[in-house]
């Protein structure tokens, strides 16, 4: 752990709480805090000592080993340097995690992070409800309207973030100590859980709400947390049955209908989300097939798939909506091993985290993650990944085994 003055990080580590608050809202807010965070990171000095407090930490090493793999995947990809922003970018929201580390192994920047993370959802759930109820058709600067009643983000990112505040308001509500307090945390979980299910359309939110869900009832109950699984997802799907303009029955409703109409090998209507996902992952496996040991290189999945169904009339696509599959296709087995090896290791540096709390938080952001993953690019668009990168520093920086002071 890094001991530094107690000024010398001030600037990095308020911009690493900022982050907290503007990742839910504002892209451009996000490069700024980025932009100060690295460099006053950076001016403070002690390089040597940062990078040995990195290495100490099992889960830096994990995120800058894959940090490396997508790096060097540049070496093997047809895409010119020039066009390869977004992957740079990738590559340096994994070397982020390992530098959040450092930041978050202070317990008041760790503390005041996650306030400034559930302020903020509190927030946006509390604009989404608004926006729901037709008190105002549209609020300017704001995304959503009545019937779409998302926020700054658009519906997947929305859920995405919505799904891991609502895991962090239990868990808080779970720590707190009075009973007002516990009450009002209860409240946004619960209020956030509804947002995803019954307001926001959107399967990727919902998949992850319901697998986190399962984690915790499992992780608290055992075998009758799986009972009690059983019994809320038949609660959920009675309830989209009889309340059908709600966007869990007509995304549920919807996803049955296209996917009874694919046909593997035949081009899919542009307006089926589930019939172009099934084709997506059918082409991809096989880009997968053709490459599998270092696949197409970094940022190539477009020019590789638009080779895969050249002349097949099906749509050409800048991922697949499987955040593995996008792994696997450019940067093949070795990616996946390297993406595979981070999540595991997060799982099991888990477990040196005293407060079991803190614990289930840390092993429900995989959780979150994982389940995203497998309906869209999670660590690669810009929310999400950095989202996945800024949370995964401030979870498991209680998990650090050693110390390098």
């Amino acid at each position: 752990m890094i001991r530094a003055a107690p000024r010398a990080l001030a600037p990095a580590r308020w911009c690493a709480i900022g982050l907290g608050c503007s990742i839910p809202v504002s892209v451009a807010l996000d490069n700024l805090l980025l932009v100060v965070l690295v460099a006053a990171w950076l001016a403070n000095g002690r390089l040597a000592e940062k990078a040995k407090s990195m290495a100490s930490h099992p889960v830096g090493v994990a995120a800058l080993g894959f940090a490396a793999v997508i790096a060097l995947g540049m070496l093997w990809s047809p895409i010119p340097l020039p066009q390869l922003r977004n992957a740079m970018a990738d590559v340096v929201r994994f070397i982020l995690l390992a530098v959040l580390l450092t930041l978050f192994a202070d317990p008041k920047t760790q503390q005041r992070a996650r306030v400034a993370f559930l302020a903020t959802s509190a927030g946006v759930l509390a604009l989404s409800f608004v926006l729901w109820s037709g008190i105002a058709e549209s609020i300017p600067g704001l995304k959503g309207r009545p019937d779409y009643p998302v926020v700054f983000k658009y519906h997947i990112t929305h859920n995405v973030l919505m799904a891991a505040a609502a895991l962090l308001f239990a868990l808080e509500a779970m720590k707190a100590r009075m009973v007002q307090a516990r009450l009002a945390l209860w409240a946004l979980a619960l209020l956030a859980a509804l947002n995803i299910l019954l307001l926001i359309p959107g399967r990727t939110g919902q998949l992850a709400l319901f697998a986190v869900s399962i984690y915790l009832l499992l992780s608290r109950l055992r075998w009758r947390g799986l009972g009690i699984a059983a019994l809320g997802l038949a609660l959920v799907a009675s309830t989209a049955w009889f309340l059908p303009r709600t966007a869990l029955h007509e995304r549920a409703a919807r996803a049955w209908e296209e996917a009874s109409a694919w046909k593997p090998g035949t081009a899919q209507a542009q307006d089926s989300s589930v019939g172009l996902r099934l084709e997506f992952y059918r082409n991809t496996v096989g880009m997968i097939a053709e490459r599998p040991l270092l696949g197409a290189g970094t940022g190539a999945f477009r020019a590789a798939y638009e080779r895969k169904v050249a002349e097949s009339g099906m749509v050409v696509t800048d991922h697949p909506h499987n955040a593995f599959l996008l792994i696997g296709a450019e940067l093949g087995v070795v990616g996946l091993l390297a993406l595979f090896a981070l999540l595991i290791v997060q799982w099991r540096s888990a477990a040196a985290i005293t407060d079991p709390r803190d614990r289930l938080a840390a092993r429900g952001l995989v959780v979150i993650f994982i389940a995203a993953g497998l309906v869209s690019s999670t660590f690669n668009d810009h929310a999400e990944g950095l989202f996945f990168a800024w949370a995964s520093a401030l979870l498991f920086a209680a998990a650090r085994t050693t110390d390098s002071s």
